[in-house]
């Protein structure tokens, strides 16, 4: 019912021109949609593939963007950002987080067929393996792992002992919830005791990735489909080498991920890497000290995740993106493109 009235009142939103009056007001202002990954049509719905888009939607929104928008690309977006030319009106930017194989085996063929650019971030320490980040890993672990203790992370200034184990829920949703909370309270932690405590998972929690739809799910490209998905006109950038909150890093480490990644990409790409997607792109996981190094370092383009459209003048280290996830319809898409 709650769904029914929602597209109810976007359809009529959308009838009596708000959509298009919206539209029309924003569009000297740079759109940039934010996917993570495109799964089959009949992958389940679940709290894992929520992340990602089907198939068919993926295409259906692709084709919005190519009838109705202006598709630019990453080098358009730098050129600028330095001065070197204008957007067009109604410009938009699709990206792409972490580095799913599904970004080059499912979404590229339909950016190609569209001609819509876009832009893949890899995380270079993860690319070619089944292990996502560490985000999407914890979830794993904890909703279907086998395991008699399910260990929670405590706060900064609390060790983690023992008794910090809790026996293995057997509600399947408290699962779910459990796993949500503790992906919050670890992006809240700092990057030792983050770590701390993913070691102490993966010695109690399986990581049981055996279904073709989990496989499809977590299977990171690898270095080979990285260089193919370039002839689909995709660019690529870094999204650091782990995936850490860069916010909570030490200076070495900080300057260690966002080198590394940088240096990795060029050599395996044989190509300049000038853009970076800072992981989980939140308020609190980048600020002036992480833009700085990033510049620093070489990077000439940064995207965060404030959910929020970009002012006609970029700010060329921190644009904005909206998130694109599963629970959305197309209604909600469509008012997500005109959204401030």
């Amino acid at each position: 019912m709650k769904r029914f009235l929602k597209k109810s009142i976007l359809s009529a939103e959308k009838t009596f021109g708000l959509f298009r009056k919206n539209r029309e007001k924003n569009k000297s202002r740079l759109l940039v949609l934010c996917y993570h990954g495109v799964v089959s049509d009949n992958s389940p719905v679940n709290s894992r593939t929520h992340i990602c888009v089907s198939e068919s939607e993926f295409e259906k929104q692709v084709a919005l963007l190519r009838d109705q928008w202006n598709p630019v690309s990453l080098t358009e977006i730098e050129a600028a950002c330095l001065g070197k030319n204008h957007l067009p009106d109604y410009a938009v930017h699709v990206t792409f987080d972490d580095g799913y194989r599904n970004n080059c085996t499912l979404a590229a063929p339909i950016l190609k067929k569209y001609d819509v650019p876009a832009v893949v971030f890899l995380t270079t320490g993860l690319i070619g393996g089944q292990t996502p980040p560490w985000p999407q890993e914890i979830k794993e672990r904890l909703i279907d792992g086998t395991g008699e203790v399910f260990p929670i992370p405590l706060s900064e200034d609390q060790p983690l002992p023992d008794k910090s184990f809790v026996p293995t829920p057997d509600n399947r949703i408290r699962h779910i919830e459990l796993a949500h909370e503790v992906v919050l309270t670890c992006r809240r932690l700092s990057q030792e005791k983050r770590l701390e405590y993913l070691e102490r998972l993966r010695s109690l929690m399986t990581f049981p990735v055996v279904e073709s739809w989990k496989k499809e799910l977590y299977e990171m490209m690898s270095w080979n489909e990285a260089r193919k998905i370039l002839e689909y006109g995709v660019d690529l950038g870094s999204h650091t080498v782990s995936h850490p909150i860069l916010t909570a890093l030490s200076e070495s480490d900080l300057h260690r991920e966002l080198s590394e990644s940088k240096k990795k990409m060029e050599i395996e790409l044989g190509e300049e890497c000038f853009s970076i997607a800072y992981p989980n792109g939140g308020r609190a996981d980048v600020n002036e000290i992480v833009i700085r190094e990033a510049e620093k370092i070489g990077y000439h383009v940064g995207f965060n995740l404030f959910d929020q459209r970009n002012p006609p003048t970029l700010n060329p280290m921190s644009i904005d993106r909206f998130c694109v996830s599963r629970d959305i319809g197309f209604l909600e898409f469509e008012k997500m493109l005109t959204r401030s």
